[in-house]
C-alpha cells in the first residue's frame, strides 16, 4: 500500500521542485516539466531494473563531477 500512497507525495514533490528551478532557466510552465521528469523517470525504469540502475549511475556520476567542479572553482 506504501509503494501507491506513501512514495506518490515524495515523488511529486521532487517532480515540482525539478520543475520550479528548471522553468526559471527553460521558461517552461513548472507543472509541465514536473510532469515530464515523471513520465521520463517512468519510461526508464518501464524497460527494467537494470535500465533504471544504468540510468542512476550516469545522473549520480553527472551530480558528482558537477560538485567536483564547482567545488575547485573554490580554490582558484
Amino acid at each position: 500500500m506504501s509503494l501507491l500512497v506513501g512514495f506518490a507525495g515524495a515523488v511529486s514533490a521532487v517532480a515540482i521542485a525539478i520543475g520550479a528551478y528548471s522553468s526559471v532557466v527553460l521558461g517552461i510552465p513548472t507543472k509541465v516539466i514536473a510532469v515530464g521528469a515523471i513520465v521520463m523517470v517512468s519510461a526508464i525504469h518501464w524497460f527494467g531494473v537494470k535500465t533504471g540502475g544504468t540510468a542512476q549511475t550516469i545522473l549520480t556520476t553527472t551530480k558528482l563531477l558537477l560538485i567536483t567542479f564547482f567545488a575547485s572553482l573554490l580554490f582558484r
